[in-house]
């Protein structure tokens, strides 16, 4: 049986944390992985190579959305297979119609 793996990617190392905690506790057999920056993101997906990367989409203050938006193509480009779900507090239909064009999951 193989290993399942998810990378959570956010900015704010507090909701990342959170996010793995509550992730543990329903579904303990799942390997969690967290990262707080675009990079080291991209460092950690090629090294476990995750089923399914839950992104925030503003990653960097100075790129805004387009941070999250690269760091999708990043690693759908790396992986197409690998599932994209993003989580945000940036929410419009606009991005949400683009992140399912770009290859997220619906």
């Amino acid at each position: 049986m193989s290993t399942t793996n998810v990378l959570i990617v956010d900015d704010d190392s507090d909701a990342a944390i959170s996010l793995v905690k509550a992730l543990k506790v329903t579904l303990p057999e799942v390997h969690l992985h967290a990262a707080t920056s675009a990079d080291t993101a991209s460092q950690i997906f090629s090294q476990i190579k995750p089923q399914v990367a839950v992104l925030d989409l503003h990653l960097d203050s100075r790129r805004g959305v387009e941070s999250g938006f690269a760091l999708q193509q990043n690693l759908l480009l790396a992986d197409p297979l690998c599932r994209i779900i993003f989580l945000t507090g940036h929410s419009s239909v606009e991005y949400g119609v683009r992140a399912l064009n770009l290859g997220a999951s619906s």
